[in-house]
């Protein structure tokens, strides 16, 4: 069945060092019934304690030269996702919501190609330019320019992302930029290997059946 996209929301935690992350809500078919589940992606140094609520990650220029590690956590249904949330994250609050139209909504494969291309614009830690706030907005842009909405998302306070202590970092709009004009090429890729190993798997059950008929 396909697992889709059906929002996300952009989120920030409270307390030092005002980690930002994503979270995301997809849809799928279960047994033919309607299911969610809640995954959250962020970005921080390579080794770094994954528990944010009292760790900071903006700890030292030098990490300039450190692998970036970013991470995508599964926490199951809505339901189940909260207190994990909670656990990892708290204190921290919404700052916006992007739903997208069904009729358009990525899948999840797309969703992991956008995140795949994210990272090879910044494959090294950046203390100054590529971070958890980077990481986020470029994220975030990128799929809401690839996959734009009817007009109905929400931004509780659109100025709030990307900042750190009040301080805007800047907007990634060359980066955003570079994601979306690789991502159709790379999504061809992908479709045309898919397409190869479905001809691949249909052949090899063809052979099975033929030497079970002989």
């Amino acid at each position: 069945s396909k697992c889709v996209l059906a929002h996300m929301e952009y989120s920030k935690c409270a307390g030092h060092p005002e980690h930002e992350f994503l979270v995301f809500y997809s849809s799928h078919w279960v047994d033919g019934c309607s299911a969610q589940a809640v995954v959250s992606a962020d970005c921080a140094m390579q080794g770094q304690n994954r528990s944010l609520k009292q760790s900071s990650e903006l700890v030292s220029p030098s990490s300039s030269d450190t692998n970036t590690y970013d991470s995508m956590s599964i926490y199951g249904s809505p339901c189940d996702a909260v207190p994990q949330l909670q656990v990892r994250y708290a204190p921290y609050s919404r700052l916006c919501t992007f739903n997208f139209p069904s009729s358009s909504a990525p899948l999840a494969l797309q969703v992991s190609m956008v995140l795949s291309l994210v990272h090879c614009q910044a494959p090294a830690y950046d203390f100054y330019e590529n971070q958890c706030y980077w990481f986020s907005s470029v994220v975030w842009g990128s799929l809401k320019e690839l996959f734009p909405d009817d007009g109905h998302s929400e931004c509780e306070n659109h100025c709030a992302p990307a900042r750190y202590h009040g301080v805007a970092l800047g907007s990634p709009t060359e980066d955003i930029e570079a994601v979306c004009a690789a991502y159709q090429t790379e999504w061809q890729k992908m479709l045309e290997m898919l397409e190869h190993l479905k001809c691949h798997h249909e052949a090899e059950e063809a052979k099975v059946g033929y030497s079970q008929l002989i």
